[in-house]
């Protein structure tokens, strides 16, 4: 097995802050809205216009927690169908019932429960930030309405 090296620090003074030597140099990074592949990559996700890795995987912008986040969604995989690869757009599978758990590290509630609804209604199997995956039950789809009412 071989050893490789630790990724240097490099100075970018466009950003103004310290960044890694990408591990993976011929990979396209994408880092919450920003992607990059030997230069940054001007996409548009305001517009709600998905980034395509292929005809089965995409990123799509899913703001809330964060401005920037993104989720990772991936089509037909095998005994699961759509699976969401969502980071903290849910937090576990306990905040279906708690809405608290998800609402109080939230920079916008009101378009992350937009944005949760969304996947929700698309998604067969959630991995959320934290936790294990969980199956999208019809139950679990009606749960975000709930948080509404309360």
């Amino acid at each position: 097995m071989g050893h490789r090296e630790a990724p240097r620090p490099v100075e970018t003074k466009e950003l103004g802050f310290r960044r890694y030597k990408l591990c993976y140099l011929n990979a396209v990074h994408i880092v919450g809205t920003t992607i990059y592949k030997d230069t940054y990559i001007d996409h548009d996700f305001a517009h709600h216009i998905a980034y395509e890795i292929d005809s089965g995987i995409k990123v799509v912008h899913t703001p809330g927690h964060s401005s920037h986040d993104v989720s990772v969604v991936a089509k037909n995989v095998e005994a699961h169908g759509r699976v969401a690869v969502v980071g903290d757009l849910f937090e576990c599978e306990e905040d279906l019932r708690d809405p608290s758990l998800w609402q109080k590290s939230s920079c916008n509630p009101k378009l992350q429960l937009e944005y949760r609804t969304k996947i929700l209604e698309k998604a067969n199997f959630i991995v959320p930030g934290h936790g294990p995956a969980f199956k999208v039950t019809p139950e679990v789809r009606r749960l975000p309405l709930i948080a509404l009412e309360s």
